[in-house]
């Protein structure tokens, strides 16, 4: 009978070599009944003998260097039943970390340093191209102060994260009706910079009509605004999370980092900005799956694939139902516009208000700003500014007003009686 050969035993393997050898059975015997070779038990008893450890043990592996990467990879699975095949990861480690160890190695590796990790059921885990998919879902009942301590409002986030990179776009909102979910889409849009290819989205009332598959009906508002961007909808099956992959796990981690309970924001805005600044802070701390990086390195790879914004988004159901007044009012005015710039999300809001309203009605608009300086108004957007201004000009008369202010007119009269 051929022996197997064992490069190490476990501990009860040694341990019955040396309960077998006080009892006087010689070293074929033993290496008989284990199945191993009389060398392997040769070198345990020389070893017991001497007080040794096992120098094959404690040896350098090359793949030690990777241990950080390797362990952020297997954690990303704590607390789930199963786990990718070990093939997809030594894959992985070769194609974006330059490991050049056999497939043998690693296995023998993760067995050693992580076994809880290989005790998992294997499943096949598949990563998609850089900027070809982004998940949707909506964090929902959010306890936030604003203002005070007295009573917290509930507010929604809807959460976009590139399935590539794990990069995320968190936008708040007080609803999440159709008209917010568009809304939100828009804006963390303009977050991440760019628009993937499809977009996979929880299976919500707001954007199913009925989920059937490839024959899946979506919310008309929902595909034409996502039609108009060049973005094909993949909604999930029906009460099946891990359709979403990690998107669920990073939005629970994300909040309770942001520690939303012992803070209090004086506006929405001051929310907005303070959570992105933690969501940069903790993507530069998170590891990518795909490239085993961070999630910041990893989308400065995978945002070059991303398509580019268009020039003017479509124009959002939100402003047609809640600015409808501002539509077909007679004469609207807008005064001091340029007091405060905007940023790129209130441009776009302002070019479709000044969109609609355009051939429809009267619009004044008065700025202490010159119309050459319009462009630093709308964050630099020369485009934005130049359809704005087209649209303004057109059929319009433009009044000069050039002169100390009128508002000053009784004060520089009482400052001249103050004086004497």
């Amino acid at each position: 009978m051929p022996f197997k050969q064992e490069t190490r035993l476990s501990q009860p393997q040694i341990d019955f070599i040396m309960n077998m050898k006080n009892v006087k059975y010689s070293k074929l015997e033993i290496a008989r009944k284990l199945g191993v070779t009389e060398g392997a038990v040769r070198y345990q008893i020389k070893r017991q003998a001497s007080g040794l450890s096992d120098g094959r043990k404690i040896k350098d592996s090359m793949l030690d260097r990777y241990e950080e990467i390797l362990f952020y990879w297997t954690s990303e699975y704590e607390g789930e039943e199963g786990r990718p095949s070990l093939k997809i990861l030594y894959e992985n480690l070769r194609k974006y970390h330059g490991y050049a160890g056999s497939y043998d190695a690693f296995r023998r590796y993760i067995r050693k340093r992580f076994p809880e990790f290989l005790k998992k059921r294997s499943y096949i885990r598949v990563e998609t191209p850089p900027g070809a998919l982004v998940q949707v879902d909506w964090k929902e009942g959010i306890a936030v102060y604003i203002g005070s301590l007295e009573t917290p409002v509930k507010l929604n986030a809807l959460v976009i994260s590139l399935c590539f990179s794990r990069k995320m776009a968190v936008i708040f909102s007080e609803k999440k009706d159709l008209d917010s979910f568009i809304a939100c889409h828009q804006r963390g849009f303009l977050k991440l910079g760019g628009l993937a290819e499809t977009e996979r989205t929880d299976c919500l009332k707001s954007a199913v009509v009925r989920w059937n598959g490839s024959q899946t009906i979506l919310n008309e508002k929902y595909r034409k605004y996502l039609s108009e961007l060049g973005v094909e909808a993949f909604p999930s099956r029906p009460g099946t999370p891990t359709d979403k992959g990690k998107v669920e796990k990073r939005i629970g981690d994300f909040f309770c980092r942001l520690d939303l309970k012992h803070k209090v924001y004086q506006t929405l805005e001051d929310l907005d900005r303070e959570a992105d600044a933690k969501l940069e802070e903790l993507e530069k701390e998170w590891r990518c799956g795909a490239t085993g990086l961070s999630v910041s390195q990893s989308f400065e790879y995978e945002k070059v694939y991303l398509k580019m914004l268009p020039s003017h988004f479509p124009v959002l159901p939100v402003a047609k139902q809640r600015g409808r007044a501002y539509v077909k009012n007679a004469l609207v005015l807008v005064d001091e516009l340029g007091y405060q710039a905007l940023d790129r999300h209130e441009t776009h809001l302002f070019f479709q208000f000044i969109s609609a309203r355009y051939m429809k009605g009267s619009t004044i608009i008065t700025s202490n700003r010159s119309v050459r300086e319009w462009s630093d108004i709308f964050s630099q957007d020369e485009m934005a500014t130049t359809a704005i201004l087209d649209r303004l000009f057109h059929k319009s008369v433009i009044f000069n007003i050039d002169g100390r202010s009128y508002r000053l007119r009784d004060f520089n009269k009482l400052f001249r009686e103050t004086s004497r």
